[in-house]
């Protein structure tokens, strides 16, 4: 991990995992068999667990914050037949890898606490329909 004294910690990580980020298309996992996407969330978030709204929506900001360059991608009609065609057409214009800086102390303490709060709601949740059931993960997972 490369860091610099008195910054955050930074890291690159292969442009597939930032993708998957960004685009919810999972690209696979890394060489070591981690998820890379995960792996890239827990760097970004010191760890933070959990795969909640509070977690995904805090990593896009972050990328997105320091990549600007980011947020025209369009990944509308990718599909399994056609996605390593179109990671190969987004690694040619933005590289392979992207230096990642971790989020900031404040941000990832705000990050935890929502995450800790949607976990007691959702525990407290006592849904009496599929409805109900469904719109509860859409608040609390993003699905």
């Amino acid at each position: 991990m490369e860091k610099e004294k008195g910054t955050l910690p930074q890291k690159k990580f292969p442009l597939a995992f930032i993708m998957s980020l960004l685009t919810d298309i999972s690209f696979g996992r890394d060489s070591q068999g981690s998820g890379g996407a995960r792996d890239t969330m827990q760097f970004l978030l010191a760890g933070v667990e959990g795969l909640g709204t509070a977690v995904s929506t805090a990593c896009r900001k972050g990328i997105l914050e320091q990549h600007p360059q980011l947020a025209k991608v369009d990944a509308t009609g990718v599909n399994p037949t056609n996605f390593m065609r179109w990671l190969e057409e987004q690694e040619a214009e933005f590289g392979k890898e992207l230096s990642l800086t971790q989020l900031s102390p404040q941000i990832i303490e705000a990050v935890r606490k929502e995450e800790e709060e949607n976990l007691r709601a959702l525990a407290e949740a006592r849904p009496t329909s599929i409805e109900e059931l469904q719109a509860i993960a859409k608040r609390f997972l993003g699905i």
